[in-house]
């Protein structure tokens, strides 16, 4: 053990780790003892003996670590992310506890004001961290914003709805990720977006160590019911249609209905398009208050359709309904400049 042994780590919370310390960096301050594990700087009020001159450089981040963290367990998020956001800067290539909660804390202060595509990179990020093995790695808010099962974070669906942030994200380069799996997630959500926003590009192929993954294949069964190509979606078709009847959690299912009343909605056949209406109303009629981006894509979807047939009526309704998630709603935002352009395109047709 160094000579740095002979430092203490005062909490927060007002107790004192007796491990010796046996460092102090970026990550947060290792300590040593019978589990040697490395403490969070948002947890660190102070660090006493030969340790106290590497952690000074760090009070700041501790500092505000530690302040961004409380902001958001109290609920205020508008304070925390701007906190959160320039921590992010300094903890984007770092592992460790610290970077966990701030790429945590960021994904939940976007996810929470509806910044959809901007909650992609802190999420996989965070996927990276609890990856490395790192137990304090682990969520430090609850209830969890990331499923345990599948890595996915059921607030941030690869379902988009078209706009400006979308069309900035697929047109983003993808970040370098750690492993497989998070870099197969990257390009599937990158790829979805595009098909959102009209792209034919074919489905991603997915390498075999990220295939196992069950995130991966749960996203890459939504990206083939939406490909291009009729029979591959058919065939996704049936495949999210036997997972519902097996039993999903119910994010997974709102996703699910979304994804097969999407791609029902390529489709030709009036049929069909009217399946596709009934998938799209489950979200709304069972999920809307706990899936409220995906329940007004459905009805922004829903009410196109019925404008499309001539039901002038039943699309207002469900434009009616669709305000209730308010008038700043991606979905009413990309709903109204649908109606804009059917219009024009009308207009011009008639001379005007």
């Amino acid at each position: 053990m160094s000579a740095l042994a002979t430092g203490q780590v005062e909490l927060r919370t007002g107790g004192v780790i007796d491990d010796p310390v046996t460092d102090a960096t970026i990550e947060g301050v290792r300590v040593g003892g019978e589990a040697p594990r490395v403490i969070g700087w948002d947890q660190v009020r102070r660090v006493t003996g030969d340790a106290s001159r590497l952690a000074k450089q760090y009070e700041r981040i501790s500092e505000q670590a530690w302040r961004a963290r409380v902001r958001l367990a109290r609920g205020d998020a508008g304070l925390a992310e701007p906190v959160f956001e320039k921590l992010y800067e300094r903890y984007r290539e770092v592992d460790g506890p610290t970077a966990a909660l701030v790429v945590e804390g960021l994904l939940r202060c976007r996810l929470r004001r509806g910044a959809i595509a901007q909650s992609v990179d802190p999420w996989l990020d965070l996927l990276e961290e609890r990856r490395q093995g790192d137990a304090q790695a682990g969520e430090r808010f609850r209830p969890g914003v990331v499923d345990p099962e599948t890595g996915l974070a059921p607030a941030l669906s690869p379902l988009w709805i078209p706009g400006a942030s979308v069309e900035a994200f697929a047109e983003a380069p993808p970040a370098t990720r750690r492993d497989a799996a998070s870099e197969a997630l990257e390009r599937l959500y990158r790829h979805l977006a595009r098909r959102s926003l009209g792209s034919l590009e074919a489905t991603p192929e997915v390498a075999d160590d990220a295939a196992l993954d069950p995130g991966v294949r749960f996203v890459r069964q939504i990206a083939i019911a939406l490909s291009t190509d009729a029979a591959a979606r058919a065939g996704g078709r049936r495949v999210l249609l036997a997972q519902i009847g097996q039993g999903l959690a119910e994010w997974q299912e709102a996703w699910a209905r979304v994804s097969l009343g999407r791609s029902l909605l390529m489709e030709e056949d009036r049929a069909l398009r009217s399946d596709g209406l009934l998938h799209l109303v489950h979200v709304p009629a069972r999920f809307g208050a706990r899936q409220p981006y995906l329940s007004g894509l459905a009805l922004a979807e829903i009410s196109a359709e019925l404008a499309a047939r001539g039901d002038d009526a039943g699309a207002e309704t469900m434009r009616d309904e669709l305000l209730s998630y308010g008038r700043e709603h991606p979905a009413m935002i990309w709903l109204e400049s649908q109606s804009e352009t059917t219009t024009t395109i009308g207009m011009r047709r008639e001379g005007r």
